[in-house]
């Protein structure tokens, strides 16, 4: 996979994500915010950043391996839309 196909891809994965969601993630993944500090801050509980985190992270091997991309639905709901 070239990399304008897995920009492509990860863009799509981005778009099903609501800006709570992507706030978290961005949180957690790009900031190293501790997973307790952001749940308390957005007034989530641990289950939903979980459930947004599994989910993100089970698109994204997805996205690594191609064979899989057709498993990906058009529009993948996450739990805080």
């Amino acid at each position: 996979m070239d990399l304008d196909e897995r920009d492509e891809r990860a863009a799509i994965v981005r778009s099903h994500l609501s800006e709570r969601e992507l706030g978290a993630l961005e949180r957690f993944y790009a900031e190293g915010q501790e997973p307790a500090r952001i749940c308390s801050e957005m007034r989530l509980t641990m289950d939903q950043f979980d459930t947004v985190r599994r989910s993100f992270r089970a698109h994204l091997r997805r996205l690594r391996n191609p064979t899989r991309w057709a498993d990906l639905p058009a529009k993948v709901p996450f739990c805080m839309n």
